[in-house]
């Protein structure tokens, strides 16, 4: 199954080691920073960096690369480790993305267009 192909490895680790990269995995692929990571888990970015090195050499998935970081989240959201569970629940929630690629939401109005002079 292709989720347990891309994430065998990184699963077959042991458990701290698992969890540790895991979190790291996640957290990276929510906020596309080294630094935002190693803030939110409360280590340097030299360790994020070494995590993400690691993560690739064990899954052949580089998540710096969008293409790879695709088929990562998808084989994580598939195995229920919740990479997008707090995207999801904004979106649900009635907020939109800005479309900036930072990440800030809005509260979702509905559609403006019908309002504007054209």
């Amino acid at each position: 199954m292709f989720a347990d192909e891309v994430l065998r490895a990184l699963l077959e680790l042991p458990e701290p080691e698992r969890e540790v990269h895991l979190r790291t995995a996640r957290t990276y692929l929510r906020t596309g920073s080294v630094a935002e990571t190693a803030k939110s888990l409360f280590c340097h970015r030299n360790t994020v960096a070494n995590r993400l090195h690691r993560i690739r050499e064990l899954t052949e998935h580089d998540l710096t690369v969008p293409c790879d970081a695709a088929a990562v989240i998808l084989a994580l959201e598939y195995r229920g480790l919740e990479v997008c569970a707090t995207w999801a629940s904004q979106v649900d929630s009635g907020h939109r993305f800005d479309g900036s690629g930072s990440g800030v939401m809005y509260p979702d109005i509905g559609d403006t267009s019908a309002s504007i002079d054209r």
